[in-house]
């Protein structure tokens, strides 16, 4: 354990360490938790990815109400993905306490990292899902942010208008 923590601590980026999604961060930022500090985590998350999953419930029925089978496609994906993570929490939890029942530190700990990996990842998923129903800011939906631009008459400067030579180079 002392291994994988110092590997992350020297090996992670450290702007890995400020980002409240990063896997990364979430794991060196419980890296020296006890026992009873892993269970509280533990238990605190599975809140956390139970609330995650009805929001994104949620944006699937706002998705649904307003007809846009894009945006629930998207959001049914990150639900999926939450629901999936959600149970691997669960399961990891029942086998943490469970190790630290029998006391197998290691396997209580490789556990207590899926939840936190499990945590992170879900939160990834939530911003997204609510991504895919905000259109405002998305560049993608160029028109729901209200700002049409007038492109006649305009070239792009990456675009070349003259014509090719009269031989290719090849020749």
């Amino acid at each position: 354990m002392v291994r994988v923590v110092l590997l992350l601590a020297l090996c992670a980026p450290a702007f890995a360490q400020d980002s409240p999604l990063s896997v990364e961060g979430e794991l060196m930022r419980v890296a020296g938790t006890t026992e009873q500090e892993k269970v509280v985590y533990v238990r605190d998350a599975l809140v956390e990815m139970r609330d995650a999953v009805r929001s994104i419930v949620r944006l699937a029925d706002v998705a649904r109400r307003e007809g846009d089978t894009e945006s629930m496609a998207c959001v049914t994906s990150r639900l999926t993905t939450e629901r999936a993570l959600l149970n691997v929490a669960e399961a990891s939890e029942i086998n943490l306490k469970a190790a630290l029942a029998e006391g197998r530190a290691e396997r209580a700990d490789s556990e207590f990292r899926k939840v936190a990996v499990a945590l992170s990842t879900g939160r990834i998923a939530l911003a997204e899902a609510e991504r895919c129903v905000d259109k405002s800011d998305n560049p993608l939906y160029p028109d729901s942010a209200g700002v049409v631009e007038d492109t006649q008459g305009v070239e792009p400067e990456y675009f070349d208008t003259t014509d090719p030579p009269p031989s290719s180079p090849f020749q």
